[in-house]
């Protein structure tokens, strides 16, 4: 698809931004030929014939509004850039219909080619579709991440705003190097050079590209970060316009007398009011207090964005001549969030050489499935279950599983959602007895959603470091949301927010990280659902049950006698167990929780394979049931008063019960 009259679509187009009168914002042609199957899949829309040249049109006239107009005697290059422009147009019109309407391609393109002069007669009666149109994908791009023009506008407005000293939080810190360098090519009023210096090279004149082979040593011997500090001071002057970029600056950034360079070398900067601008690439780093003035801290580039991940697939495919569906790409794509481009291209060449150089898009996307586990594992940070529930697999908790049905409904179709002003739904809160269901829900949520789930143990982010317990939250927020649309299961979230701390540090940590949540849950945009869960009521601090921080809360108790009786049912069947005296069990298990059933059938099914085994019998009886609720004592007989509490803590601060009286 990406030749359209034997002729290739210049890539530079799939982003250029254009301007479309009568609909305010910007879209680019990529959010044209992207949407087009989008506004198919979710309207149900059969584009005919006449709807393809309306997209021919569309994109003709959006074309003509950023290329120059044609005059009466034409020159050669104004003829190539009239074809160039139609064969963009070709493309956008063919991406957007089905190819299985006709029994070949040629025969489209010399359809919309033979009845382009009649194109004009659908304006009137379709100008307020396409309005239309265009505003839809302008409102549905606007709500995805920053595309690759936007973060090189946030680099250029920080340089031309002087900022001298501008801290990058990234794991891709190549991908930054790449925008500053663009920067710095297209704007030489800004800069004319720029530098990296790094513990391994010392200070490295990189004007003829970020690539090390081409860059021109300028001082090898400056290993250090005060020496390359002290040699860009030395050579200050108010003519220079330059750029530098510091990696590797972990240790540096611990040294009182680099720090001190630092502050010196900033405010040299000012005062002589030169073009010099001092970036430092980290993951994280703690900046010393006589700095965290003079440094802008305000961005965070951790992981690639949907424009990238696709532009990575797309230059892999095409680096190995393998074409690929739009569906096909987009559920590649979709699979790569949350990994980074490094990671992204070796799980691609690993499944590429794996599968003997060939194409295959499921075991392509288990290969990606596999590297996005080996990465999660790696951090520490999340823990990507892949198992997911259905409704059929959780008894009971009939309110909760309503509510989350219709949840699903709004996340399942968004984009209609948002144009409706429905907000983008946030999470849920289950406070509740252990056992009775909870992490079920979570994973019900993903299967209801149809999105991926991670689950957060907050008990593994916390670190005896100052700072480490607070960074390892954020991260896992930021790879979170770098995964959206997703699911996020935190896990006895009472841990990470105790109220009642044992010491002084705990409790200052617990109240940073609190903040950073309840900022995050306040402010996020992108669909990272939360399922929150709690054991311990009297540890929750009052901030989080208050309404308008989730969505709703539910308060998990244990089954009653119809709820038991469907837990019952659906473990005797998944063990392929009959048993028709149900009602026995029902009664005799007032006060057990979903998991403590479930042991209890577990119990009679190992029973029953060992008296096959015995040859005494292949059934179960009452007896067998019987005996294994005696030796099976419920949680709400051995923790009577925490079980107390917890009821009365949810009565009080009104919390809605998820199952149905």
């Amino acid at each position: 698809m990406r030749e359209v009259c034997g002729k290739n679509i210049p890539k530079d187009f799939k982003h250029v931004k254009i301007q479309i009168p009568s609909v305010k914002g910007k879209l680019t042609i990529n959010d044209i030929i992207l949407n087009i199957r989008r506004l198919k899949q979710e309207d149900g829309t059969d584009f005919n014939k006449l709807d393809i040249k309306l997209i021919f049109w569309l994109m003709y006239s959006i074309m003509s509004s950023v290329m120059p107009k044609k005059v009466k005697s034409e020159t050669a290059e104004q003829e190539k850039m009239e074809a160039n422009k139609k064969d963009i147009c070709l493309y956008a019109a063919c991406m957007g219909m089905q190819v299985e309407e006709f029994s070949d391609m040629l025969n489209i393109i010399q359809y919309i080619l033979n009845d382009t002069l009649n194109i004009k007669a659908c304006k009137a009666s379709r100008t307020k579709f396409l309005e239309e149109l265009c505003s839809d994908i302008i409102e549905n791009t606007s709500d995805m991440e920053e595309n690759e023009e936007d973060q090189e506008d946030i680099f250029k407005k920080y340089f031309e705003a002087r900022h001298t000293l501008i801290y990058v939080r990234t794991l891709e810190e190549k991908e930054i190097i790449k925008h500053i360098a663009k920067i710095v090519n297209n704007h030489p009023e800004i800069a004319e050079k720029i530098y990296q210096w790094n513990t391994s090279d010392g200070l490295v004149n990189l004007q003829t590209g970020i690539h090390r082979e081409d860059a021109e040593i300028m001082d090898i011997s400056q290993y250090t970060l005060e020496h390359a500090i002290k040699s860009i001071s030395d050579k200050l002057d108010s003519n220079i316009r330059e750029v530098y970029i510091f990696r590797t600056i972990e240790l540096g950034m611990k040294d009182a007398s680099t720090i001190s360079r630092i502050k010196i070398l900033a405010e040299k900067i000012r005062d002589i009011r030169a073009n010099v601008f001092l970036i430092f690439l980290a993951r994280d780093i703690h900046i010393d207090s006589t700095l965290e003035k003079d440094f802008y801290i305000d961005m965070d580039f951790y992981y690639p964005k949907a424009w990238r991940i696709k532009e990575v697939l797309e230059d892999f495919l095409e680096s190995k001549s393998i074409y690929v569906e739009q569906s096909a790409l987009d559920d590649i794509a979709y699979s790569c969030k949350g990994l980074t481009t490094v990671e992204i291209n070796s799980a691609l060449e690993l499944a590429y050489v794996t599968l003997n150089r060939r194409f295959e898009k499921n075991k392509f996307l288990q290969f990606l499935q596999d590297a996005k586990k080996q990465s999660l594992k790696k951090s520490g940070l999340l823990e990507l279950i892949e198992e997911k529930s259905t409704v059929r697999d959780i008894g009971g908790l009939s309110e909760l599983i309503e509510w989350l049905n219709k949840k699903s409904i709004i996340i399942n179709n968004i984009s209609s959602a948002r144009k409706e002003h429905v907000a983008v739904p946030k999470g849920i809160l289950l406070v509740g007895m252990p056992g009775c269901g909870k992490s079920l829900c979570a994973k019900c949520a993903a299967g209801l959603f149809n999105v991926p789930l991670f689950r957060l143990d907050v008990g593994s982010l916390l670190n005896k470091y100052v700072g480490e317990s607070e960074r390892n939250f954020s991260d896992a927020l930021l790879l979170a949301e770098a995964a959206s649309p997703c699911v996020l299961w935190i896990d006895e979230m009472e841990k990470a927010f105790p109220n009642d701390s044992d010491g002084k540090n705990q409790s200052e940590v617990s109240a940073k990280m609190l903040g950073k949540f309840l900022t995050w849950m306040q402010e996020k945009k992108t669909l990272t659902f939360v399922v929150a869960t709690v054991n311990k009521a009297k540890n929750i601090p009052v901030e989080l049950t208050r309404h308008g921080r989730f969505d709703e809360r539910f308060f998990v108790d244990f089954p009653n006698a119809k709820e038991r009786a469907e837990i019952i049912a659906l473990h005797l069947e998944k063990k392929g167990i009959t048993f028709t005296d149900v009602k026995y069990i029902v009664k005799n298990t007032e006060g057990y929780s979903g998991a403590e059933l479930e042991h209890i059938i577990r119990v009679v099914t190992e029973e029953r394979f060992i008296n096959k085994y015995n040859e005494k019998g292949t059934g179960v009886t009452k007896a067998m049931f019987a005996e294994a609720i005696k030796s099976t004592r419920p949680i709400s007989e051995t923790n009577k008063e925490a079980i107390k509490e917890i009821k009365d803590y949810c009565k009080q601060n009104n919390i809605r019960s998820a199952n149905k009286k």
